[in-house]
């Protein structure tokens, strides 16, 4: 079973969260809009040079912020993609993968 896991990150797509990029927010599970990317610095995302959201985790193909009201907040690129995203966020949280601001 480890070793299944530690290779399943293998067929996951790729699809890296960039400046410039049209994305999908979804707060709390539920869609919010689509937004363009404009820069990502230390633990923040900034849509139309304006809005900073805060980015905890980046995964291969999605992205994961807590607000500070307690609000989660996911990136995603491609839509098609949103039950993906759920199901490895939930082996994350089952494996207990930490999150934690990372330099980009």
């Amino acid at each position: 079973f480890i070793t299944a896991m530690h290779f399943a990150n293998l067929f996951l797509p790729y699809d890296p969260i960039t400046p410039g990029k049209s994305i999908t927010v979804y707060l709390d599970g539920k869609f919010n809009r689509v937004a363009t990317i404009t820069s990502i610095e230390n633990g923040c995302i900034y849509v139309y040079d304006k809005f900073p959201l805060p980015l905890h985790y980046r995964g291969k193909f999605y992205a994961v912020g807590r607000m500070t009201d307690g609000h989660k907040v996911m990136f995603l690129g491609k839509r098609k993609l949103y039950l993906l995203m759920r199901f490895v966020e939930a082996f994350r949280k089952i494996a207990r993968i930490p999150e934690f601001e990372k330099e980009v």
